[in-house]
């Protein structure tokens, strides 16, 4: 079996076990994990966060995306270009309501109208927050995506001269620049991925015990 058979094994088994979980389990994790991120210090400490809107069984980061306005960070939502499978991000008016900024987009998800300035991923503040959806991710920060590498190529393009040593190494964390922090449910974290080498690590991933490094993580 090739890694890409691999992968989608994987997409198809993680899929079938989100969609057994309930409701009220999913909301659950989702309030408990998002009231734990903004009350750390990754989130006191930052300026700028990236974030998205949820689809269908997708973590939702809508009360997050809510506060993180109304305390007057810079949040920016994604806009997918199929046509290369690139997207780019763009800031959000603090000043409106978020849902009143976006509009249905590629693959039928919720993006930013066009009309909002678009950030130069060359010029991301230290203080970055990138929170990054996925199917899967392993204790040690490897994602699994939906397969088209949409995140992989934009994550790969930030800046990060004092990222690449900590890159190389699975499980470290940047000792500055832009934060990568994985966003799941707890069945969404797995022990082992097949990953290849454009797949990007994250530095943390997001629990209902808050936003942990990786490598700290423990099974259930």
């Amino acid at each position: 079996m090739t890694i890409r058979e691999e992968k989608s094994a994987f997409r198809r088994s993680i899929k079938s076990l989100i969609s057994s979980q309930s409701s009220s389990q999913l909301s659950s994790q989702q309030e408990k994990a998002v009231q734990q991120l903004l009350e750390s210090d990754l989130y006191k400490k930052s300026t700028t966060i990236l974030a998205y809107v949820a689809q269908k069984n997708e973590f939702s980061l809508h009360s997050l995306i809510q506060e993180a306005m109304g305390a007057g960070k810079l949040l920016a939502l994604p806009k997918c270009k199929p046509h290369d499978c690139s997207m780019e991000f763009y800031q959000l008016d603090n000043q409106l309501p978020y849902l009143d900024q976006v509009c249905a987009g590629s693959y039928g998800i919720l993006e930013p109208v066009s009309s909002l300035p678009q950030l130069d991923v060359r010029q991301l503040p230290e203080s970055t927050l990138v929170l990054v959806p996925a199917l899967a991710f392993t204790l040690q920060g490897q994602r699994l995506g939906k397969g088209k590498g949409f995140y992989d190529r934009y994550l790969q393009r930030i800046p990060r001269s004092r990222n690449d040593k900590s890159l190389q190494k699975v499980g470290a964390a940047p000792s500055s620049g832009p934060l990568f922090i994985g966003v799941a449910y707890s069945c969404q974290i797995v022990e082992t991925l097949p990953v290849e080498k454009t797949d990007i690590p994250m530095h943390y991933i997001l629990t209902p015990q808050g936003p942990l490094p990786i490598g700290t993580i423990m099974m259930k």
